[in-house]
């Protein structure tokens, strides 16, 4: 039916589709799991995911459980439970640190800082309220949803958090480059190792 020009083409177009898709940044959990695994290592998707887990849980001050969270302790018990079965004996050292840290500046002090080019999802973000670090998230990179959620994220790179105030409290997913967000941005922090290139 069709000549073998034009099969080529087509071939090639879809190629370099996929290829434009996938290079275009990370993606999250809310991504198919095989796509995910091509971008972040196994440590951080399980980070992520058990962080995903807690959306909707509300907020409240000082929060450290389930019950409600404030920003640092969404932050701190999604590692600490998320991450459980990663600290053996071996690894103690390298939670350590974070997990003593109990406000986002502390948070902020402990983690390496990294730049936007160096994020991955898995990484931490941070804003400030113009004197020192006052909220911590979780980057989570690219939204891009398989079941057509919140399309008002859709291709927009978002982060995780528990926050205390505006049209949605709690734990959320927010754009980066929303207005508030954006003026308030600090930088990012790294306490998992580097994803390894595939």
């Amino acid at each position: 039916m069709f000549g073998k020009k034009p099969v080529r083409i087509f071939i090639l177009a879809l190629s370099l589709l996929t290829f434009v898709f996938l290079a275009g940044g990370q993606v999250f959990a809310a991504t198919s799991a095989a796509k995910q695994k091509k971008m972040v290592s196994k440590i951080r998707q399980d980070f992520i995911n058990y962080a995903l887990s807690l959306q909707g849980v509300p907020y409240v001050y000082g929060g450290k459980t389930p019950r409600g969270f404030d920003c640092s302790g969404f932050v701190k018990y999604s590692i600490r439970e998320g991450l459980k079965d990663y600290m053996t004996v071996e690894n103690e050292k390298a939670f350590s640190s974070i997990l003593k840290a109990r406000s986002a500046q502390e948070f902020y002090d402990v983690c390496s800082h990294i730049n936007e080019h160096e994020r991955e999802p898995g990484d931490l973000i941070f804003f400030t309220n113009g004197s020192r670090v006052n909220h911590i998230g979780i980057y989570l990179g690219k939204y891009h949803s398989v079941s057509g959620k919140n399309p008002d994220l859709e291709g927009k790179r978002v982060f995780m958090s528990a926050v205390s105030d505006g049209p949605k409290t709690g734990v959320v997913i927010r754009p980066i480059d929303e207005r508030y967000w954006k003026s308030h941005f600090y930088g990012y922090g790294r306490f998992l190792g580097k994803s390894q290139s595939k």
